[in-house]
């Protein structure tokens, strides 16, 4: 996970235009971090999710310009008004903005579903995920496969960032394997 986690840190950090996207469930368990990782990066954090209702996305989008506020911060939040769409998304997921997700060349997107990375693979991007299972669609389907718990990554990433670490020929399917192996030896001391 650490060497992925640094992989994905060289990407953001290469990266002409990152996005970091974020459901609520990443927002409630690390929203701080990924607004330390957005300052660290300049770039803005837009909120997409599944069940986009107003008070939904006003209560999330509140919520990270009071962390922004109170860490003293100056990150962009965006997903309010999206004006473009995923292509090949369908649903409220599918709706994005132009100058955040639409144009960016690197997309985090932790606890993500397949279809939605899948969709934004094949918008050329380069997609980092971050996800606990190492055989989701999201996973699989990725540029980066993060195997690990969120807060973790989101920590450990707020460390690499600023060591700009170079990026590599990264093989997501041997990251994967890695991963696996390692649950599996885990799983069969255990019992």
């Amino acid at each position: 996970a650490l060497d992925a986690t640094r992989e994905a840190a060289a990407r953001l950090v290469k990266s002409n235009k990152p996005v970091l996207s974020l459901n609520g469930n990443a927002i409630a368990l690390a929203g701080q971090e990924f607004l330390t990782i957005a300052s660290q990066l300049g770039c803005p954090i837009e909120i997409n999710i599944f069940y986009r209702t107003p008070q939904r996305m006003g209560a999330l989008i509140g919520h990270l310009k009071m962390l922004n506020q109170k860490l003293d911060l100056d990150v962009e939040i965006m997903g309010g008004i999206p004006d473009a769409r995923i292509p090949g998304l369908e649903g409220p997921r599918g709706a994005c903005q132009q100058d955040g997700i639409f144009e960016a060349d690197t997309v985090l997107v932790p606890l993500e579903d397949g279809d939605r990375c899948e969709a934004l693979m094949a918008m050329g991007k380069t997609v980092l995920v971050i996800d606990l299972n190492p055989i989701s669609r999201s996973s699989r389907g990725c540029t980066v496969g993060i195997v690990d718990e969120v807060t973790r990554v989101a920590k450990n990433l707020i460390q690499f960032i600023p060591q700009k670490p170079a990026a590599t020929d990264w093989n997501n399917d041997r990251g994967l394997q890695s991963a696996l192996d390692h649950i599996v030896e885990t799983m069969s001391n255990r019992f």
